[in-house]
C-alpha cells in the first residue's frame, strides 16, 4: 500500500539532492590558499614558488569564511586583527606592505599632482575601487589625509562628491589616468611597461601589512623575501626594488596604525554613505547590509499588522484562510530577501534563494486567484475549481523551469566568471513568459472579482485595483529594463507592498466580502443583543431583543430583567450595548475564576520561593566570579614574581632592584586579598584612612624599588570598595611601571569634587608611554570611569576618575 503524499516527498528530496549536487561540484578539497585576483600583483606568482604543492585559488573576493575549510587567505592586518581576535584565525604571517598611492598614467595626462588636494583640480578621471575591502582600505587612507588618526568619513564623502560632481570620480579603471591604489599595484603596471608616477600625497595616507591567514602555521622558506622582492612586491621592512617604488624618504607622510579598532568602526557605514551622499542612490531603500535586514524586519511588522487586520475584517473562512497564506507567502519572501544579502560567496545557495522569489511570487497570485474563486460562495468548504487547479499546475511548471535555470538558462542568462553572479544577469526568453503569466493571472483574478460583484453599488470602484495593477505593470516593466528610479529599489517589498494594497482595493471596492453591514447582521443575529443611544433607545437589535425603549437609563452596571434572568450593559461611544447572557453559564465562569485564583495564589507563592533561591545563587555565583578574576589576575602576578626571581639569579646589577619590585608585587597581592575577602564578606564601603593607609604603604614599598612617592590624600569620606580596588590596582601597576622603568619621582594626589572620586599621578615624561593593563581599563569603563594622561612639558599626568555613585558621607 501506497502512503499518501509519498510522490511529493520523493519529489522533494529530488530537488535537495539536484541543490547538493551543483553545490558540491563547487567544492574544492586539499590545502589551499586564497588570494585576491582584482589586486592585479605578483602575491599570487610568489606564492606559488613558496609553497609548492599547495593549491592557489585567485578569488575576485577572498572570504575569511575560507579559513573555515582549511585554507589560507589573504587579508590586510586590518582584517587580521579582528580574525585574530575573535579566535576566526589562529596564525597571521605579514608578508608586504601595502601603501595607498595615487597612479598617475603620464601617457595620458601631465596634470602636477602632489597632494589629495591636487586631484580636484587635476581635470582628469579618478578611478577608486567601490568592493570590499580593497576599496575600503583606500578611503581609509584618504580619510586619514584629510583629518588625521582620529578621522571620519565626513571630509572623504565632501571630498569625493566633489570628484564626483566634477565627473572626475569613476569605478571603471579603464576610464581613468589616475588611480588611488596601492603601491604594489602601481608597481605591477611599472613592470609591464607603463609609464607611471606614483605620488605619496603630502597630507598623509596609510600603509597596511599584507599577508596570509590560516588556522596553521604556514611552512614559509627562509628566502621567502628574495622571491617576493623578484615578484615587484615591498617587503615589511620597507626593502622594495628602487626601480619600481619612490625612495624610502617619501614615505615619511604614509602611517601604519597600531590599532584599527577606530578604523574598522569608521568604515561601518561607508558603503551606505558613498551610495547616499557621493553617487546620490539608494536614497529611499536600503542602501548596505545592515539596512537590508532592518527594513525587512521593519516591514515584516508592518505586514504582519496589516494581513491581520485584513484578516479580522473579512467575513468568509476560506478567504481568511488564502489571506492568511498570502501573509505567509509575503513573509517566506522577505526572509529569502535578508538571506540573500547576508550570504556573502556561498553562490549556488544565495542563486537558489533568489530563484525561491518566483516560488513567492506565484504563491501569492495563486492566493488571490483562490480568493476570487471564493467571492460570492457560501462559508461551507468546496472543492477547488478546475481552472484554479489549472493555474496551479501551470505555476509549478513556471517555478520549476525558474529553479531548473542552470540547466537551460533560459530565465536568467548568468555571467558565471563575475563574484556575485546574482549582481550580472541577463533576462532570457522565458523571463518574459513567465511574467506575462503573472501578469494575466492577475488581471484574470480582477475580472473574476469584477464579474461576481458587477451588481454591487461600488462596482465602479474597481478602476482602483485595475489602476494598482497598472502601476505594477509599469513599475515591473521599469525594473525589467533597468531604469535606475526602479532598478535600485527593493523590487521584495513593492511587490509585498502591490499584493496587500490590491486586498485593500479589493476589499474597498466591495469585491471582498468585508465586515461593514451591520445592520443587518444585527437584524439576522441570533443572539439577544442590542445598541442603545445614552437616552437608552435602540438604534441597532436582534430580533428577538427585548422590545421595550427604556432599560435603566445610563447605568451601565448589570441589573435584573423582566421576567427574570439577567440584562447585562456596556458603555461604548456615543451609548450602549446591551446582551443577555445565559446566568448559568455566568455562575459556572465565576467558580472556574475562583479555583484559577487559587491555583495563581499557589503559583505565587511558588514563584516567590523560585525567586529567593535564584537570588542566593546569583549572589554565590557572582562571588565565584569574583574569586575566579581574582585568581586569575594573582596568577599573573605570582608568574611575575617567579620570572623576577629567576631573573636575579642571573643578573646580579639588578638584583636589588628586583628585590624591590618583588616586594611591592607582594605588598600588592596581600592588600589586594584583604580586599578581596572584605568583598566577598558583604563589605561594599572602605574608610577613606584605611585607603590612605594601603597607598602609604605601597609608596613605602616602592622606595625599595627606587621609586620616590610623595602622597597628598584628600578623602575625607567612605570610599566605595569596588572603586578603592580600582584605585589600588591603577596605583600599583604604575608604581611597578615606574620601578621597571626607572622613573624615580611620582607625585599622588586623591581628592573628591562634586561629581568625581579623582587620582592623580604626575611623574617623568616618560610616564606618557604607561598604559593600563586590559583587565583594569575593562573594569574602569564598566564603572564609568576615564583615565586620561596629560603632557605638561617635563612632565606626565595621569588621572583616573570614577562617578561619585562609589562614595557617600562617612
Amino acid at each position: 500500500m501506497k502512503r499518501p503524499g509519498g510522490r511529493r516527498l520523493r519529489l522533494l528530496a529530488g530537488a535537495l539532492l539536484y541543490i547538493l549536487a551543483l553545490s558540491v561540484c563547487a567544492a574544492d578539497g586539499g590545502p589551499a590558499v586564497c588570494v585576491n585576483a582584482s589586486a592585479a600583483d605578483g602575491l599570487g606568482n610568489a606564492l606559488l614558488r613558496l609553497l609548492p604543492g599547495v593549491e592557489l585559488r585567485a578569488q575576485e573576493r577572498v572570504l575569511l569564511d575560507d579559513l573555515h575549510g582549511g585554507a589560507a587567505v589573504e587579508a590586510y592586518d586590518a582584517q587580521a586583527q579582528g580574525a585574530l581576535e575573535s579566535g576566526l584565525a589562529q596564525t597571521w604571517h605579514p608578508l608586504t606592505l601595502e601603501t595607498v598611492v595615487i597612479a598617475v598614467d603620464r601617457r595620458r595626462t601631465d596634470a602636477a599632482i602632489t597632494s589629495w588636494a591636487d586631484l580636484q583640480d587635476a581635470q582628469a578621471a579618478v578611478f577608486l575601487r567601490d568592493d570590499a575591502p580593497l576599496g575600503q582600505l583606500l578611503v581609509a587612507a584618504l580619510c586619514y589625509g584629510l583629518e588625521g588618526e582620529d578621522f571620519t568619513l565626513e571630509a572623504a564623502m565632501l571630498y569625493l562628491e566633489g570628484l564626483y560632481r566634477k565627473g572626475l570620480l569613476t569605478f571603471s579603471e579603464a576610464e581613468a589616468p589616475i588611480w588611488i591604489c596601492f603601491d604594489s599595484q602601481a608597481a605591477a603596471r611599472i613592470r609591464s611597461g607603463e609609464d607611471i608616477e606614483v605620488v605619496i600625497p603630502a597630507e598623509g595616507t596609510l600603509s597596511y601589512a599584507r599577508g596570509l591567514l590560516s588556522n596553521a602555521p604556514l611552512d614559509l622558506p627562509g628566502d621567502a623575501g628574495a622571491a617576493l622582492l623578484e615578484s615587484g612586491l615591498r617587503l615589511p621592512d620597507g626593502r622594495c626594488d628602487a626601480a619600481l617604488y619612490p625612495a624610502p624618504d617619501r614615505y615619511a607622510p604614509a602611517k601604519t596604525l597600531e590599532n584599527y579598532d577606530h578604523l574598522n568602526t569608521a568604515l561601518q557605514a561607508l558603503d551606505r554613505q558613498l551610495r547616499r551622499e557621493v553617487l546620490r542612490t539608494r536614497l529611499y531603500t536600503s542602501a548596505d547590509g545592515l539596512e537590508h535586514v532592518m527594513f525587512a524586519a521593519l516591514f515584516e511588522a508592518v505586514a504582519v499588522i496589516w494581513v491581520a487586520s485584513i484578516l479580522r475584517r473579512s467575513l468568509h473562512p476560506g478567504v481568511r484562510r488564502a489571506v492568511f497564506a498570502a501573509g505567509l507567502l509575503i513573509a517566506a519572501w522577505l526572509l529569502f530577501r535578508v538571506l540573500k544579502y547576508q550570504l556573502i560567496g556561498s553562490w549556488v545557495l544565495t542563486r537558489y534563494i533568489w530563484y525561491g522569489f518566483y516560488l513567492a511570487e506565484a504563491g501569492l497570485l495563486l492566493a488571490m486567484l483562490r480568493i476570487a474563486s471564493l467571492t460570492g460562495s457560501g462559508p461551507e468548504p468546496r472543492p477547488a475549481p478546475r481552472w484554479f487547479l489549472g493555474a496551479c499546475a501551470l505555476n509549478a511548471a513556471l517555478v520549476a523551469l525558474v529553479l531548473t535555470n542552470d540547466l537551460h538558462g533560459l530565465m536568467f542568462v548568468l555571467d558565471r566568471s563575475a563574484p556575485d553572479g546574482t549582481g550580472n544577469y541577463g533576462y532570457g526568453p522565458l523571463y518574459f513568459v513567465v511574467m506575462a503569466c503573472f501578469l494575466l493571472e492577475l488581471l484574470a483574478s480582477v475580472g473574476i472579482l469584477f464579474r461576481k460583484t458587477k451588481d454591487s453599488p461600488r462596482r465602479h470602484a474597481v478602476v482602483v485595483p485595475l489602476a494598482l495593477i497598472a502601476a505594477l505593470a509599469a513599475y515591473s516593466a521599469g525594473y525589467a529594463a533597468r531604469i535606475p528610479v526602479f532598478f535600485e529599489s527593493d523590487m521584495t517589498m513593492v511587490a509585498c507592498v502591490f499584493a496587500l494594497l490590491f486586498l485593500e482595493c479589493c476589499m474597498f471596492a466591495g469585491q471582498m466580502p468585508a465586515n461593514r453591514h451591520y445592520r443587518r447582521l444585527f437584524q439576522n443575529a441570533r443572539m439577544k443583543l442590542r445598541i442603545t443611544d445614552e437616552e437608552g433607545r435602540p438604534m441597532l437589535a436582534s430580533g428577538d431583543a427585548d422590545p421595550s425603549g427604556e432599560t435603566g437609563g445610563a447605568d451601565p452596571s448589570p441589573f435584573p430583567a423582566d421576567g427574570g434572568g439577567l440584562l447585562l450593559k456596556s458603555a461604548i461611544a456615543g451609548g450602549y450595548a446591551e446582551w443577555r447572557p445565559d446566568i448559568t453559564a455566568i455562575q459556572r465562569l465565576k467558580a472556574e475564576i475562583e479555583a484559577s485564583n487559587l491555583r495563581l495564589a499557589a503559583g505565587g507563592e511558588f514563584l516567590s520561593r523560585l525567586a529567593q533561591v535564584r537570588e542566593q545563587a546569583a549572589q554565590t555565583n557572582a562571588l565565584i566570579k569574583i574569586n575566579a578574576a581574582f585568581e586569575a589576575d594573582i596568577a599573573l602576578h605570582q608568574q611575575r614574581l617567579d620570572q623576577m626571581l629567576r631573573a636575579m639569579q642571573s643578573e646580579e646589577g639588578r638584583r636589588g632592584a628586583s628585590i624591590g619590585i618583588a616586594a611591592l608585587l607582594i605588598c600588592y597581592i596581600k592588600r589586594r586579598c584583604n580586599l578581596l575577602f572584605l568583598e566577598m564578606g558583604g563589605s561594599t564601603t572602605l574608610p577613606a584612612g584605611e585607603a590612605a593607609a594601603y597607598l602609604d604603604e605601597l609608596t613605602e614599598i616602592a622606595r625599595l624599588a627606587g621609586v620616590e612617592c610623595l602622597t597628598a590624600c584628600r578623602l575625607s569620606r567612605e570610599i566605595g570598595l569596588r572603586d578603592a580596588t580600582l584605585f589600588y590596582d591603577f596605583f600599583g601597576s604604575v608604581l611597578e611601571w615606574a620601578a621597571v622603568h626607572q622613573c624615580k619621582k611620582i607625585i599622588l594626589g586623591t581628592e573628591c569634587d562634586q561629581n568625581r572620586t579623582v587620582m592623580k599621578l604626575l611623574l617623568g615624561r616618560r610616564g606618557l608611554d604607561y598604559a593600563l593593563s586590559e583587565r583594569v581599563s575593562d573594569e574602569v569603563c564598566a564603572a564609568g570611569g576615564q583615565f586620561e594622561k596629560e603632557d605638561l612639558e617635563d612632565m606626565a599626568g595621569l588621572r583616573l576618575s570614577l562617578p561619585k555613585g562609589g562614595v557617600r558621607d562617612a
